[in-house]
């Protein structure tokens, strides 16, 4: 049984350029391309982020908010009189 990463996935890859350059596609189109999709990933990754800390704004906000009008925040887990 032959280690992941050996000479297989060399050939493999080698392979996978003869194509791509059969097709009269560059090296550094390859790269503009994986290029975008990992900006995308980013962007997508930050909405995702952003979202969430939209998120526990408004429950922050609405846990603190009690009888006393939002003045005095509640400490976690304690009650207090």
């Amino acid at each position: 049984m032959r280690e992941r990463g050996g000479k297989n996935n060399e050939h493999d890859r080698e392979q996978e350029r003869k194509i791509e350059r059969e097709r009269g596609r560059s090296k550094y189109k390859r790269e503009r391309e994986r290029k975008t999709y990992k900006e995308r990933h980013i962007y997508k990754e930050r909405h995702i982020y952003r979202e969430r800390k939209r998120e526990k704004e408004t429950r922050c906000a609405e846990r603190t908010m009690g009888d006393k009008g939002g003045k005095e925040k509640r400490s976690k887990g304690k009650m207090r009189d």
